[in-house]
């Protein structure tokens, strides 16, 4: 994605000079992703399974479109692997990606993640109907080649954690989760102490996470979630209700971090 600029380019700089420095503040220690002004913000968002047939992507799309995000961050599951890929869908996602010309960053899931499930789906969408003898006898549509790129890049793109600076120098991790929520169905408030737990081995200042499928916001232990923007079929135990659906947070420059629904 887009997004590291000079600026990301000389605190990084000082990140690897510290970075040996014992007597370095923890914090220093974060290479970050992104900077953000005091009037800027990023939006976080997950858990869109799109090829899945249960993702929200026209609503998706209908979002980004309305708010027109400068930065947007998305915190795994994006695309389901094992579901049914679909061209359409994944050239529709990447055309609003770029109509909006935001800078996006994407971070590694549980069903986006998996490379020989990325080659099959790059197999099924490549090579659909295609016999092999013929394969090169005539040239692809060009807007289908530009959708196996982007689909390509976006997810090799893909990273285990963001960190995002902020104006007053504290940090945020983002990651998709599942290494720190092993049972997603257990209570909240187990979950929010591991999450508090991974903040503070973290040093940072904030931890946001996708993966549950529960949005929540505790401003006392300074960790969120996403909420989803895919319904859950009858094998999930997730319990996703209506009102977790198309939810996200809003990362801003001078420290705020909030959940909202868009409605």
């Amino acid at each position: 994605g887009g997004g590291y600029n000079k600026t990301s380019a000389k605190d990084n700089l000082s990140y690897l000079v510290n970075v040996d420095n014992p007597s370095a503040p923890p914090l220093q220690l974060l290479a970050c992703d992104l900077l953000l002004e005091e009037d800027e913000n990023a939006l976080l968002l997950s858990d869109i399974h799109i090829w899945s047939s249960r993702e929200l992507l026209d609503n998706l799309l209908a979002f980004l479109r309305e708010q027109k995000p400068t930065h947007i961050v998305f915190l795994g599951d994006v695309i389901d692997l094992k579901g049914r890929p679909d061209l359409q869908e994944t050239r529709a996602f990447f055309a609003a990606l770029r109509e909006l010309g935001a800078s996006v960053f994407v971070v590694k899931g549980c069903s986006d993640s998996d490379q020989d499930d990325f080659l099959s789906a790059m197999d099924k969408l490549a090579l659909a109907l295609r016999v092999k003898p013929i394969l090169w006898s005539k040239e692809d549509d060009p807007l289908s080649s530009q959708t196996y790129i982007d689909l390509y890049r976006f997810l090799r793109s893909a990273k285990e954690q963001l960190v995002m600076k902020l104006a007053n120098g504290s940090f945020v991790v983002a990651e998709h989760g599942h290494d720190i929520v092993g049972d997603v169905s257990s209570p909240l408030k187990a979950i929010v102490e591991q999450m508090e737990e991974a903040r503070r081995r973290a040093h940072a200042r904030w931890l946001i996470i996708g993966h549950l499928h529960r949005p929540f916001i505790d401003e006392e232990r300074r960790v969120a979630s996403t909420g989803c923007w895919a319904f859950d079929d009858e094998h999930e135990t997730l319990g996703t209700k209506s009102e977790d659906l198309m939810t996200y947070v809003v990362v801003h420059g001078n420290g705020k971090v909030e959940l909202r629904r868009w409605v």
